[in-house]
């Protein structure tokens, strides 16, 4: 049985995000080296949706689709809308099996790549980390999920860490009111886009308190 893998990302109304998500696939796509059948997906926006991406895949032979979610957290795309367009996929190809993967916070090895990343540009064990995702007050398993990768990270790294959201419970202005001292704050999202952006004006733009921020 021929399978194919299909990344699924969120999407953006922002063409240059899109871009960044495809080159980072087709660089990915270099290091791994396999011949196997490969198409990018797009969650929201125009640009190339879930249902084109599977009749790439099923026009070159595919019976068996690896679903790849290029997102975080289980919430909403992961639990409810890739489900949703793959049970629309089986109606036109009802033969056709698919595999989906859990997303990236839930995969073995996250936490050894933060620890990598963050060793690059902290050197000091006195300092707070902040990781600042998304949030949502529907899914309190992000939460959850968040405060264990904190746990594993401050484990490797001696370095107290902890996690703060952008929407929902533990929002992260307060969170940052709270502290003294040297604060770092690692934004935890796949792309440096339009909320990474307004995470850092904001910071830097006062958010009232006596520490010194530095943002990665």
């Amino acid at each position: 049985m021929k399978s194919g893998i299909l990344y699924i990302s969120h999407g953006s109304k922002v063409a240059k995000n899109n871009e960044k998500v495809s080159q980072f696939v087709s660089d990915m796509l270099v290091k791994i080296g396999i011949e196997t059948p490969q198409q990018l997906a797009f969650l929201e926006g125009e640009n190339h949706p879930i249902s084109v991406g599977i009749q790439d895949l099923v026009q070159k032979g595919v019976k068996k689709i690896i679903v790849v979610p290029l997102l975080l957290f289980t919430a909403t795309h992961v639990g409810v809308d890739i489900p949703n367009a793959l049970t629309e996929a089986k109606k036109v190809w009802p033969k056709l099996q698919f595999v989906t993967l859990p997303p990236i916070a839930e995969i073995n090895g996250l936490v050894n790549v933060l620890v990598e990343r963050i060793c690059m540009d902290v050197h000091t064990e006195k300092a707070t980390l902040f990781l600042i995702a998304h949030g949502s007050s529907k899914y309190p398993e992000i939460i959850e999920k968040l405060d264990e990768i904190c746990q594993n990270v401050n484990g490797q790294l001696g370095i107290e860490v902890k996690p703060a959201f952008l929407h929902g419970k533990r929002p992260y202005k307060k969170a940052l009111r709270q502290e003294n001292g040297e604060i770092i704050v690692f934004p935890f999202f796949l792309l440096d886009g339009l909320l990474v952006s307004n995470l850092k004006k904001e910071g830097r733009g006062g958010i009232s308190g006596s520490y010194h921020l530095t943002f990665f």
